[in-house]
């Protein structure tokens, strides 16, 4: 799990996004874990992924976009105290909704479902 999330990091290339992709590297390997799927962690990857691109596109007020991607432009405060307070929401809802669950293994399915009802 570490070693992949090392790989997430390093494989963006640039020193201001290796620390977050490795914290969400970490996040998505658990993730796929804890589900047995890749696709939860890919879809949130794509939904950060689009919250970037969108910020950069669209004015909001307050919030510093550089024409020049070059030009680091920290994020103000409350922006980053409003991601840390969505990714623990999520988190904890993620926890809520997975409540320890497995995936099913196909002889566990197979032996569900062959209509003896238990009898």
């Amino acid at each position: 799990m570490v070693v992949t999330a090392l790989l997430f990091g390093v494989g963006h290339l640039n020193p201001w996004q290796f620390p977050p992709a490795l914290i969400w590297g970490l996040i998505f390997a658990w993730w796929v874990i804890l589900t047995g799927y890749l696709w939860p962690a890919l879809v949130a990857y794509a939904l950060y992924n689009n919250s970037v691109v969108t910020i950069q596109h669209v004015d909001v007020p307050f919030f510093a976009v550089s024409e020049d991607m070059n030009v680091v432009v920290f994020n103000p405060w409350w922006f980053i105290a409003a991601g840390v307070a969505l990714a623990a929401l999520g988190l904890w809802w993620f926890h809520l909704i997975s409540n320890g669950r497995q995936p099913a293994s196909p002889a566990a399915v197979e032996n569900t479902d062959s209509g003896n009802d238990g009898v």
